[in-house]
């Protein structure tokens, strides 16, 4: 979870600069989902598992959203943070569970980085080669006259 305080305004206020136009400029959703994989029973039941689009190179997405349905997620659900917050992480993947045993197409869960985030993976045999990343050690402070710039 990533918290943000704006640490001028009192709990009782809300907060002019937290708002819907600055957290989406610093903040974006994703533009869209893959499913990375999923796995369904004959009663139609499963478990799907997407990965967020980040809206530009510069920024990422933290983890994996998991559905009921095939439906993909709203893009609401999550945000993606600047890739200038993060650093790669030294942790290697984790596996929690594989479907070795089942059919269908073979896949596997794994718990990633330091924020112990899911990831889910097609196949069984290797850890997932992706690039996890994890946020920065250090507070992030951003100044209260940070203004977006809509033409970016």
């Amino acid at each position: 979870m990533l918290e943000l305080t704006d640490t001028a305004c009192g709990s009782l206020f809300r907060s002019k600069f937290l708002e819907p136009a600055r957290l989406n400029y610093l903040l974006p959703h994703p533009i869209h989902y893959k499913m990375a994989w999923a796995t369904q029973r004959a009663d139609g039941s499963g478990v799907w598992f997407w990965r967020p689009i980040p809206p530009s190179p510069h920024f990422v997405a933290l983890g994996m959203v998991a559905t009921s349905s095939v439906e993909q997620p709203k893009l609401t659900d999550v945000r993606c943070v600047p890739k200038g917050w993060t650093v790669p992480s030294r942790l290697n993947p984790l596996m929690l569970w594989d479907d070795s045993g089942s059919s269908g197409r073979k896949g596997s869960l794994w718990q990633v980085g330091s924020l112990g985030l899911l990831h889910a993976s097609e196949g069984h045999e290797l850890a997932p080669d992706d690039k996890f990343v994890d946020m920065q050690p250090t507070p992030i402070i951003a100044a209260h006259n940070f203004v977006p710039n809509p033409n970016k």
